[in-house]
């Protein structure tokens, strides 16, 4: 629980640093130190031999057990194998469906579903009317909400990255620097490193 509310707090700093600031990289900035800071207690922790060793192994196992299960009972060949393989899902939701009941219509407890809806959501969406459609309405975020945990995932933190490559380039710009180059190869190097990508270069 503490690891995850390290990861909330930055997270939510690295929101409210972009709101005020438009630095879109300070979005995942603050999930990367945090998550950096846990993996780097989490060795000292073993290098000290304060951790439990044998723990720490029967949990490993255990992850490559349940793993390993899940594409056993996939029975639909290789890419049920790459559905159940693929830890870095996230549930999406739009925030049309909270508009389907207007504060004055409908009971408490059809409101409060579709808040308990909402909230179990990794990512909620905010769908809006597109541009032209005479309501003169500025255009909101397209992500309302995303949760610590799918921030701070290895590949969503790269993924940051070469957002921010692409957000900066002036038009015209044909060729990378070595810095963008770095950004996109780190991005790259992050999706081969999942389970997915593995079990695909098996096949």
């Amino acid at each position: 629980r503490a690891a995850y509310d390290l990861v909330s707090k930055a997270a939510d700093a690295g929101m409210r640093e972009f709101s005020s600031s438009g630095d879109f990289t300070a979005v995942g900035r603050g999930a990367a130190e945090a998550r950096r800071e846990l993996v780097a207690r989490a060795a000292e922790e073993l290098r000290s031999g304060s951790a439990d060793v044998t723990l720490v192994a029967e949990f490993l196992v255990d992850a490559a057990l349940a793993r390993a299960a899940r594409c056993a009972q996939g029975g639909g060949g290789i890419y049920s194998e790459l559905w159940s393989l693929d830890e870095g899902r996230a549930t999406v939701e739009g925030l049309r469906k909270s508009a389907m009941l207007r504060p004055d219509e409908g009971s408490y407890e059809a409101q409060e579903s579709v808040a308990q809806l909402l909230a179990a959501k990794d990512i909620l969406i905010d769908e809006q009317p597109p541009r032209g459609d005479g309501t003169g309405s500025p255009l909101r975020p397209l992500f309302a909400r995303v949760q610590p945990h799918v921030l701070a995932r290895t590949t969503s933190l790269a993924l940051l990255e070469v957002f921010e490559v692409f957000h900066c380039r002036a038009p015209g710009t044909v060729d990378y620097s070595e810095a963008e180059r770095a950004k996109i190869g780190g991005f790259l190097d992050a999706v081969d490193r999942t389970p997915v990508l593995r079990r695909g270069r098996g096949r």
